[in-house]
């Protein structure tokens, strides 16, 4: 992958209101929704972590986060591979909310690397 940004930009892989709720990550802020298809990003435009890339990253490092530890934990995925990734464990959906092993399942994190393909979305 060879990045067109130093630093990407976050976005959620599908739906996730969560984040917009009152008392959400995002609750405080003026978010806005936008619904870019992923066929707009060749593959070395965009990367994936399941769960975000906070949980992700820190679950296998935290001895209290043993029980919690998935497959997908600590891995950036292509376009490709969060596909299989996806047709494998589903997506997160609302399985948090009922099922403890879950609870750090929020949402699949997509980081863009190239404002192009957005730019491109924006002007169609």
């Amino acid at each position: 992958m060879t990045p067109h940004l130093q630093h990407p930009l976050y976005f959620v892989l599908g739906e996730h209101d969560d984040l917009f709720q009152k008392g959400g990550f995002f609750s405080s802020a003026n978010p806005i929704k936008l619904k870019v298809p992923l066929s707009f990003f060749d593959s070395d435009q965009i990367s994936f972590t399941y769960p975000d890339s906070m949980p992700s990253f820190n679950i296998p490092w935290m001895e209290r986060g043993k029980p919690y530890l998935k497959p997908f934990h600590s891995q950036v995925f292509t376009k490709d591979e969060i596909t299989e990734v996806v047709q494998t464990y589903g997506v997160p959906g609302d399985r948090w909310k009922v099922d403890e092993a879950w609870r750090y399942e929020r949402f699949i994190e997509a980081q863009i690397w190239d404002v192009r393909p957005i730019e491109k979305f924006l002007q169609t």
